[in-house]
C-alpha cells in the first residue's frame, strides 16, 4: 500500500487546479510536500502532471533518495530540498509557469514587494527575483538555498522562467501563488491603462 495517500490526493488535486488555470503546462511545473522531518513526496519528470496517479508521486528522502515510487523525480528535486532545508516552516513548495508572472519575470528587478498591499501579509512583504539558471542546476539550487533562508519569502521569481512559491500547506502554498499572480496581473493591466 502506498504511504501518505491523503497527501498524495492533495498534490493530484492541486496539480489539476494548477493546469486549469494555465500554471502548469503539459509536463512541466511541480509540486512537493514535507510529509514528515525529512521525507517529503514530489510529482515525477516527463509526465504529465493533470493526468497523474497516486503511485506516479514519489517518496524521496532528505538526499533525494527515492523510497517510494518507479519512476524519476522531478528535475527540480534539489532545488525543493535546498528551499526545504533553509526553511523548516514551510511545508509545501509550488513550482509553475503562471502567464503574467513569468512575463514580468523577465523584467523584475531582485526586490520587489505586491502591489496590492493587503496581500502582503499572505504573500510576504518581499518578493525575491533571481537572474535565469537552468532548471534543475546546481547555481539555481544555490541560488534558492541563499536568497529563499531569508524569513519571510515565500515567493521566488525566476526570471525567463517561472516562480517557486513555499507556505505551511498545500493549499496555502496555492493560495499565495495564485494571489501573487492576479498582483502581478493587476500590476500589468496598470501599466497599460496609465
Amino acid at each position: 500500500m502506498l504511504s501518505y495517500p491523503e497527501k498524495r490526493d492533495e498534490i493530484l488535486r492541486v496539480l489539476k487546479i494548477l493546469y486549469e488555470k494555465d500554471y502548469i503546462q503539459g509536463n512541466v511545473g511541480n509540486i512537493s510536500v514535507k510529509v514528515e522531518e525529512g521525507y517529503y513526496l514530489i510529482t515525477p519528470r516527463g509526465k504529465r502532471k493533470a493526468e497523474l496517479n497516486p503511485e506516479d508521486i514519489l517518496l524521496v528522502d532528505r538526499n533525494g533518495g527515492v523510497i517510494e515510487g518507479e519512476l524519476q523525480p522531478s528535475i527540480e528535486l534539489k532545488t525543493h530540498l535546498a528551499w526545504y532545508s533553509v526553511r523548516p516552516d514551510i511545508s509545501a513548495i509550488i513550482h509553475a509557469h503562471p502567464p503574467y508572472t513569468t512575463a514580468a519575470s523577465f523584467y523584475m528587478t531582485s526586490e520587489s514587494k505586491p502591489l496590492m498591499t493587503e496581500l502582503e501579509e499572505i504573500v510576504g512583504k518581499k518578493i525575491i527575483s533571481i537572474p535565469y539558471k537552468k532548471a534543475g542546476s546546481e547555481e539555481l539550487e544555490k541560488e534558492v538555498r541563499e536568497k529563499g533562508a531569508q524569513e519571510g519569502v515565500y515567493i521566488i521569481v525566476l526570471q525567463k522562467h517561472g516562480l517557486l512559491v513555499g507556505g505551511k500547506s498545500m493549499f496555502d502554498t496555492l493560495n499565495k501563488l495564485e494571489l501573487y499572480e492576479f498582483d502581478t496581473k493587476v500590476r500589468i493591466l496598470k501599466e497599460l491603462v496609465i
